[in-house]
């Protein structure tokens, strides 16, 4: 992904585009534009995540207060780190701090990871 920043008039104008654009096939001429790359990364759960890996939690995402409870009382909540161990389509074996835990697929889904 490329974005180009146009700055003009005290205002800047960010386009983003799906594909690698080219400045010089761009609207925005070239003296007046910086090209940076980008690189977006889509929020990944514990299910989409590689067994053996260790990753840091990201964020809990659930609107359920009793779900959200329950995986602080396991010591899953962001910034701490969580291995998962193994995963079938249906649950997922996790190591959070000293414990090992079998987690559904609700609550797999709901724990967004970074590559630790």
């Amino acid at each position: 992904m490329l974005l180009l920043e146009r700055v003009g008039d005290n205002v800047a104008q960010k386009v983003a585009a799906c594909e690698c654009v080219d400045a010089s096939e761009s609207t925005l001429s070239p003296a007046n534009t910086v090209a940076t790359a980008v690189t977006l990364k889509a929020p990944m759960n514990l299910l989409q995540a590689e067994p053996g890996s260790t990753y840091s939690i990201r964020a809990i995402r659930t609107e359920d207060d009793e779900m959200n409870s329950f995986l602080f009382r396991l010591g899953a909540y962001s910034g701490e780190p969580i291995t998962l161990v193994s995963k079938k389509k249906r649950s997922c074996i996790v190591v959070i701090k000293a414990g090992r835990y079998s987690l559904d697929a609700q609550l797999a889904e709901a724990i967004i990871v970074d590559k630790h």
